[in-house]
Protein backbone atom coordinates (compact mmCIF):
# COMPACT_ATOMS: atom_id res chain seq x y z
CA UNK A 1 0.00 0.00 0.00
CA UNK A 2 1.49 3.00 -0.89
CA UNK A 3 0.76 6.55 0.95
CA UNK A 4 -1.88 8.34 -1.01
CA UNK A 5 -3.86 5.26 -0.82
CA UNK A 6 -3.42 4.83 2.54
CA UNK A 7 -5.02 8.15 3.35
CA UNK A 8 -7.82 7.98 1.17
CA UNK A 9 -8.77 4.98 3.02
CA UNK A 10 -9.98 7.59 5.89
CA UNK A 11 -13.29 10.06 5.95
CA UNK A 12 -13.12 13.88 4.45
CA UNK A 13 -12.02 15.40 7.47
CA UNK A 14 -9.31 13.11 8.13
CA UNK A 15 -7.80 12.83 4.68
CA UNK A 16 -7.80 16.43 4.93
CA UNK A 17 -5.86 17.14 8.22
CA UNK A 18 -3.35 13.65 7.08
CA UNK A 19 -3.19 15.73 3.97
CA UNK A 20 -2.05 18.65 5.62
CA UNK A 21 0.46 17.10 7.97
CA UNK A 22 2.09 14.89 5.34
CA UNK A 23 2.68 19.06 3.01
CA UNK A 24 3.83 20.53 6.20
CA UNK A 25 6.53 17.59 6.69
CA UNK A 26 7.36 17.67 3.02
CA UNK A 27 8.34 21.43 3.35
CA UNK A 28 10.33 20.99 6.70
CA UNK A 29 12.04 17.73 5.45
CA UNK A 30 12.37 17.92 1.88
CA UNK A 31 14.60 15.58 1.50
CA UNK A 32 12.50 12.47 3.79
CA UNK A 33 11.84 9.29 1.82
CA UNK A 34 7.91 8.38 2.78
CA UNK A 35 7.25 4.79 3.73
CA UNK A 36 5.02 2.45 5.23
CA UNK A 37 5.92 -0.18 7.62
CA UNK A 38 3.75 -2.34 9.74
CA UNK A 39 0.91 -0.73 8.47
CA UNK A 40 2.66 2.75 10.22
CA UNK A 41 3.26 5.86 8.09
CA UNK A 42 6.56 7.46 8.83
CA UNK A 43 9.64 9.16 7.04
CA UNK A 44 13.46 8.78 7.30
Amino acid sequence: MDVDTYIDTFDKEVRERLTQMRKLVRQEAPDAVESFTYALLGTS
